[in-house]
């Protein structure tokens, strides 16, 4: 069963990764929009 316990942790961190990226990547947006002016925010012309 050493097998299946790997497949469900790499599975895990998969999950995990694609939810702290979505996270961070609406944070970010929602971030930009409501600061734009922001000297850490990108331009606005660069969309």
């Amino acid at each position: 069963m050493q097998g299946y316990d790997d497949a469900f942790r790499v599975l895990l961190y998969i999950l995990a990764a694609i939810t702290v990226a979505s996270a961070a990547l609406v944070f970010g947006l929602l971030s930009r929009s409501r600061l734009p002016h922001l000297p850490g925010s990108a331009p606005q012309a660069v969309r």
